[in-house]
């Protein structure tokens, strides 16, 4: 597989109360047919965690079950499955590079590595030779639209994580981000 474009779009589920709405973004992932990620899909309020789930038709599902922060599940205390099978995690909280605060995924084998590239709103994920760049069109974490690009021999369990991490506050991935919006999570935690 060469190279090819996607559109993600912001959608929101209203059920009842504002509390108990759901988000997503949605898109046609080229080869990969439609594919949509939603958050919450899952919250448990007694341990503050919620879940975002990818779903297409061509795409393994995906879950990443995280600490909760807004509407978003967050890379505290993370667990990705694809398929119900585990993907190893990994992040260096106290790194003071990209690449050192960068998200590292396994997964039957193949490594993989989230970065954020650019001013820190977008993020690529890398697997030897494939890239997946997603580009957010603002600020909003998950109500913009995301512009992605696809390129190297990218496959199905590619696309499914790297629209996951769409649906997930991954804003911490660089150190200037982190430490605007510590005190912001903190605060959060303790209410």
């Amino acid at each position: 597989m060469t190279s090819f474009t996607f559109v993600l779009e912001p959608f929101e589920v209203r059920v009842g109360s504002r509390t108990y709405h759901r988000f997503g973004l949605r898109g046609e992932l080229g080869p990969f047919g439609q594919a949509e990620v939603e958050y919450p899909v899952a919250r448990d309020d007694d341990t503050n965690l919620f879940a975002a789930e990818v779903r297409g038709e061509h795409l393994p599902t995906a879950r990443l079950t995280g600490r909760a922060y807004s509407y978003m599940p967050s890379l505290g205390g993370a667990r990705v499955d694809i398929e119900g099978r585990q993907v190893t995690l990994r992040r260096r909280w106290w790194a003071l590079t990209r690449g050192g605060r960068a998200l590292r995924l396994g997964h039957e084998g193949a490594r993989y590595t989230f970065i954020a590239v650019g001013s820190g709103k977008d993020f690529e994920l890398r697997r030897a030779d494939t890239r997946v760049l997603l580009r957010r069109r603002g600020w909003t974490w998950g109500r913009v639209p995301v512009v992605g690009q696809a390129s190297g021999p990218v496959n199905a369990v590619d696309m499914a994580l790297a629209v996951l991490l769409e649906g997930v506050d991954t804003r911490n991935l660089t150190l200037t981000r982190a430490l605007r919006w510590g005190p912001y999570r903190l605060m959060y935690a303790l209410v």
